[in-house]
């Protein structure tokens, strides 16, 4: 079970640049690795990127009001898993419902004033399409659990804001590959090797322009974890649906004398920098409250 200490995930991110900005000077990409990645990023944003490489989704971890809970049953056993653990359980299984209870009850979790359990709830429920979101707050509707569905208005302005402020990183597919500014730090096997990539305009080792063209098996994967953000604007759910997706676009590059030694940790460390910057662009998002149940 995932250990629920370490930083809040959900707070307000650290601030920018990160190794998916331009940098201020032009120099040499670096050639990825896990440790180059983990030296550069700053605390937080190094502690997202673990978790990713670990498998751990990021709403396991939990606020740190959640911490302060006592045991849900003073028969548990201490070493099966923290309060804050027991606590944030049900609302991970059931989001929209929980969203209902901490708008009836501000602070139900983690006192006057706070807001952890209320934005925690819409968090979670990012992992939802539109269309099971809908159903969800259909069901809490109908079975009497929220008089009407005026109280989720906040819940949908929050998602709404998420899908804006990742809007960056999905909304030009006519050029499929991942914005200059995520790819500009480090020399990536399917945009630096001469027999998967096909590169107009500059010399070997030069910067790539516009009409260069990424290997095609990335730009693929590119492609399908885009649409995964599109349906669910969640970081987790690019890091569960998406390990899915590296696992097959392993393929092609492992035919690749150049590709086959590096592809798998490029790959990997892609994935992680890519659900960093996800997580930082949903956490610098906020939930505003306001009407009745």
């Amino acid at each position: 079970m995932a250990s629920t200490s370490g930083p809040n995930l959900l707070s307000r991110p650290s601030a920018r640049p990160t190794p998916f900005s331009v940098p201020r000077t032009q120099r040499p990409p670096v050639v990825p690795s896990i440790d180059k990645i983990l030296s550069a990023l700053p605390p937080t944003d190094a502690d997202v990127f673990r978790l990713v490489l670990d498998g751990v989704p990021l709403v396991c971890r939990t606020p740190p009001a959640f911490r302060d809970l006592p045991p849900l049953s003073t028969n548990t056993d201490p070493n099966d898993a923290s309060p804050a653990r027991m606590w944030a359980t049900p609302i991970l299984k059931e989001p929209v419902s929980f969203f209902v209870v901490f708008t009836r009850m501000p602070g139900f979790f983690c006192g006057p004033g706070c807001t952890d359990d209320l934005r925690y709830a819409a968090r979670v429920a990012l992992r939802f399409t539109a269309a099971e979101l809908d159903a969800q707050i259909e069901a809490c509707v109908s079975s009497g659990r929220a008089s009407s569905r005026t109280i989720f208005t906040p819940l949908l302005s929050y998602r709404l804001a998420c899908i804006v402020a990742l809007t960056p990183l999905n909304v030009n597919l006519a050029i499929p590959r991942p914005p200059p500014t995520i790819m500009a730090a480090y020399a990536w096997t399917w945009r630096t090797c001469t027999t998967c990539t096909r590169h107009v305009g500059h010399a070997l080792g030069g910067t790539c322009e516009v009409l260069c063209e990424d290997a095609l098996w990335f730009t693929e994967l590119w492609r399908k974890l885009v649409a995964i953000l599109r349906l669910r604007p969640d970081p987790d759910a690019v890091l569960v649906r998406g390990w899915e997706h590296l696992s097959k676009a392993l393929r092609a590059p492992l035919a690749c004398p150049t590709c086959a030694g590096v592809a798998y940790q490029h790959l990997r460390c892609f994935h992680g920098l890519l659900i960093v910057e996800i997580a930082k662009r949903v956490a610098e998002v906020s939930v505003f409250v306001s009407g009745g149940a």
